[in-house]
């Protein structure tokens, strides 16, 4: 008794401790807000062709739900004049279809299945892929019968394939683990701890359980918020009809209602929530420094991430994909449909499978995180290897840039940190392929490389000769048809193949227009929009942005803010110059950082889109390109886009000297 009331002691300092910080309470207020903002938006870009009030107000309007009262309304909703009630009546009812006939499709795939197994296409009649079929008509056969029936049904499939739970508990958890783990150690707190009558394992033990708690609290407070968000804008029906009911879910071999649902969701969200937390709390406990606790992080899930993207289910090392950290964001994965994963060639059930390895994992985990806090570390440190070795190859010197240079690259080992993000590049570059939305892009593109350095003159022959063709091709298709040689859909299709090129033209006398006004030259710049964030470009650009952004913060907390939390920078008031010249050494190193995460964010991209796109037109004027109408004909392609970076070099310099400002 007396040690229980220690721990509880502990634990209830620890708590208040932790949810009293500030940190923590901004981090909070943050996570829910992003929470917030990610829901609404992922709601917004779905692409329905009905607003969230139209779907709920249709199913609002049904008294009894029954599938006569539902197709009723349809028809007539269908045979309104009203446009937008036909396009909600349309896309309603191919939910609507398929829920009513779920018995019929399920009995379709279980048909599908046993022809497979009959058709004798499969090599091995006792390998993974037959077990595997043989095991998917066996659960579909034993399900019992159950209560489906007509009902709203889109909030749920839109709740059960969001991952912001997951990954705003995620980002929490790296939170919370530095604040109560890695930052007692770097403000000297920790050695303190071994004072205690039982050494630090009880202190261990309560930190552990008031991460998971706390991050328990933070994914039930999601969960509850995202249910009566979706239950608010789409309605969630009679919640005691089977999950069945629901589109996404008939592959579900649970016959569970879609209250027992919600509450499998949360446990499914909780259980990944204790998972990463352990595996944080084991990796932050050995950490010395923030740095030391971000490489570690991102060696172990990048990692992770790697085998994730490299290997499918059905490989033979499948087991790595599925038994992954990353998966436990995907919970439609767990319980949407019956998955078996190829274990060295047996199939094996994903989701308790998945289920026995997390919770072994995590309780290896948590009980070697504890225990090795519990350690009495030495206060001695010893150098690395890879200090020792620096040191070996290097010369003695009082340079302070040299000694400042080696303390954060070396001492804080933030050269691991470019290491890490060098090889985390280099396994997830994927080359890029060029890319048309339509049979006009390829139109396009084939007039651009015949028009390419063409003056005004040439571009209005060009025109005129084309015009010509245009109407020759024209006439001949007209004198064909009158005479009636072969059919009209095969003279259409002839037609169409060698004259549908024609239909840019007044496209291409627009552009040429354009350019006698601006100025320019006519090339194909399709790689140029890529590179200066049109279409696809403008994820890719955010993408390398904002891991820039944090990769910086990283570097520039060590580089300026951790000789004021160790009070060490007040020493440097007494040299001959205070600390001006150690802070133009700093900015000098900084910005080293920053083009050398410049260097290995935009190298693979620029690479990729000049191997898929090519590099013509790179000196021709910006002008050219009609969404930069704006910039003088002076200015080459090749000058812009050194230019636009260079503006995002000083976007991270102008927050180099915000953050030395506040120091």
């Amino acid at each position: 008794m007396k040690r229980m009331r220690n721990y509880l002691r502990l634990f209830r300092h620890e708590f208040r401790r932790t949810i009293s910080d500030e940190g923590v309470k901004r981090f909070i207020i943050c996570i829910v807000i992003m929470q917030c903002i990610a829901l609404f938006y992922w709601l917004n870009t779905k692409g329905f062709l009905y607003t969230t009030n139209d779907y709920k107000l249709f199913f609002d309007s049904i008294e009894k739900n029954n599938s006569e009262d539902i197709n009723e309304k349809l028809d007539q909703m269908l045979t309104n004049d009203n446009i937008r009630n036909q396009l909600i009546s349309f896309e309603i009812r191919k939910e609507v279809e398929n829920t009513q006939n779920y018995e019929w499709n399920i009995q379709q795939k279980i048909e599908t299945c046993k022809q497979m197994l009959q058709s004798g296409l499969l090599v091995d009649e006792d390998g993974y892929f037959a077990q595997n079929i043989r095991q998917y008509i066996r659960k579909y056969e034993d399900m019992p019968p159950l209560d489906i029936e007509v009902g709203p049904s889109k909030g749920i499939e839109l709740l059960g394939r969001f991952w912001g739970i997951d990954i705003s508990g995620f980002l929490f958890s790296v939170f919370l683990v530095f604040m109560v783990i890695v930052k007692e150690r770097e403000n000297g707190s920790f050695w303190l701890t071994r004072t205690g009558k039982l050494g630090r394992r009880q202190l261990g033990i309560c930190k552990y359980i008031v991460c998971n708690i706390l991050n328990s609290l933070l994914i039930l407070v999601m969960e509850c918020m995202d249910v009566l968000l979706l239950a608010k804008k789409y309605g969630l029906g009679r919640i005691t009809r089977a999950i069945q009911s629901v589109s996404d879910y008939q592959g579900c071999v649970f016959p569970i209602s879609i209250r027992s649902f919600l509450i499998v969701l949360l446990a499914l969200h909780l259980l990944a929530g204790y998972i990463y937390t352990s595996v944080l709390f084991c990796i932050a406990v050995g950490c010395e420094s923030l740095v030391a606790y971000i490489n570690r992080c991102l060696v172990v899930f990048g990692t992770e991430m790697v085998f994730f993207e490299s290997f499918s289910s059905n490989h033979s090392l499948g087991f790595l994909h599925d038994f992954n950290i990353w998966s436990i964001c995907d919970v439609y994965e767990w319980i949407g449909g019956y998955r078996n994963i190829n274990f060295f060639g047996l199939p094996i059930w994903y989701l308790p499978a998945y289920i026995f390895v997390g919770l072994i994992v995590s309780a290896f985990t948590g009980v070697y995180g504890i225990w090795l806090y519990g350690r009495n570390f030495s206060f001695v440190q010893t150098d690395s290897f890879f200090c020792g070795l620096c040191r070996l190859f290097s010369k003695k010197s009082v340079s302070v840039l040299w000694h400042e240079f080696y303390r954060i690259m070396v001492g804080e080992k933030l050269v691991f940190l470019f290491l890490f993000y060098l090889v985390f590049q280099i396994a997830s570059f994927k080359p890029m392929e060029e890319g048309f939305y339509s049979i006009e892009d390829i139109y396009w593109k084939q007039y651009m490389i015949e028009m390419e350095g063409y003056s005004i003159e040439q571009q209005r022959e060009f025109l005129a000769k084309e015009r010509k063709d245009y109407e020759t091709a024209t006439r001949e298709y007209q004198e064909a048809l009158e005479r009636s040689l072969e059919s009209t859909e095969m003279l259409q299709m002839k037609y169409i193949g060698e004259t549908g090129k024609y239909a840019l033209l007044d496209r291409l006398t627009q552009y040429t227009d354009y350019l006698e006004e601006h100025g320019g030259v006519p090339f194909y710049d399709g790689g140029y929009r890529i590179l200066l964030g049109d279409s696809i470009g403008q994820k890719y650009n955010q993408y390398i942005f904002v891991w820039n952004n944090v990769l910086f913060i990283i570097c520039i907390i060590y580089l300026f803010r951790r000789d004021c939390q160790t009070e060490t920078e007040m020493l440097v008031h007494t040299t001959l110059y205070g600390r001006k010249k150690l802070i133009r050494r700093r900015m000098l190193i900084g910005m080293g950082e920053i083009l050398l995460l410049m260097l290995l964010g935009y190298t693979p991209f620029f690479y990729n889109v000049f191997c898929a796109y090519g590099t013509q037109g790179l000196f021709y004027p910006i002008c050219s390109m009609e969404m930069f109408y704006w910039v003088p004909e002076y200015i080459s392609v090749i000058e812009y886009i050194i230019l636009i970076m260079m503006c995002r070099f000083l976007i991270l310099m102008a927050e180099m000297c915000c953050f030395i400002k506040r120091l």
